[in-house]
Order: C-alpha cells, then structure tokens, then sequence
C-alpha cells in the first residue's frame, strides 16, 4: 500500500515540476518576472528545453523581456546554452545570438556583461556579432566586438 502511495506521489511531484516548467515558459515569453522568480522558487527548472534545446532564458531573450532575462539570469540559467535544432533560428544558437537577430541591445549587454560566451559560433561558424551584422545591426554588432576586443586585451 505505502510503495503505490508513494508511486502516486512521485507522480504527482513530476506532474507538478512539469505543469511548473510550461508555467515558467508561458510568464518568461509574457514578461510576467514576478511570476517567473515565484515559479522557479517553487521549483521549476530553468534549464529545461524543448525539441529545439530552447531554454527560458532564450524564450525571454526572444521576446525582449531585460528584467524576466535578468531574473533568470540571477537563477543561474545557463546564458550560454546553445540550440540543437533549426527551429525558428539557426542551429547552434544562444540567447546572444537571438538577441543580436532581434536586435535587443538591451538584453544583449546584460549577457555580455554576466559572461556570455561572446565567441560562440552557430553550426555555420557565425558568432552573434556575424548575426547582428548580417540583419545590419552594425551598432550592436559593435557593442559585441568591443566586449571581445576588451576580454581579448584584457586576458592576453
């Protein structure tokens, strides 16, 4: 009796991480960051991915919400966690790429400055600065350059 109890509670534990998750997906995509920070303190896991290898922190990027990135962030979602497939953008890419695609300046300073990996390269070797250039986005292609430049000096 106890061991189908406990089968049913495991579940029920799953059901709950699960259903907290799609939640937590849902507020980072509407920029809901009070919901989010209470979801992730209630356990949801900020580092689960879809079929793409999506993560929150690349949901949030997308839709251009700096404080839901900046929580999520604070949560240690992995800034630098790259796609595995297609999906709506290239293989391979991190939350710095997606904001140098939709040109969230914003949100593409905050990951520099907490350490994203800026040389990452997409499967066709394009690191996010290349992006930003190619959507002629010379600004943040700039912003991105100098941090590589500044890390480059900086470290060598």
């Amino acid at each position: 009796m106890s061991m189908g109890i406990l089968t049913v509670a495991c579940f029920a534990a799953m059901l709950g991480a699960i259903l907290a998750t799609s939640d937590l997906w849902n507020a980072a995509k509407k920029g809901k960051t009070d919901v989010v920070i209470a979801l992730i303190n209630s356990g949801a896991d900020v580092e689960a991915s879809n079929e793409n290898g999506w993560i929150t922190i690349m949901v949030a990027t997308e839709a251009g919400h700096l404080d839901t990135v900046e929580a999520l962030i604070l949560a240690n979602a992995n800034i630098s966690a790259a796609t595995n497939n297609v999906g709506s953008y290239g293989k391979g890419w991190t939350a710095l790429h997606i904001a140098a695609h939709k040109k969230q300046s914003d949100i593409a300073q905050l990951l520099l400055r907490t350490g994203a990996d800026k040389l990452v390269k997409d499967k066709k070797g394009k690191i996010p600065a290349d992006v930003a250039r190619k959507k002629g986005y010379s600004q943040l292609a700039k912003i991105i350059d100098d941090f590589i430049r500044h890390h480059f000096t900086q470290y060598h």
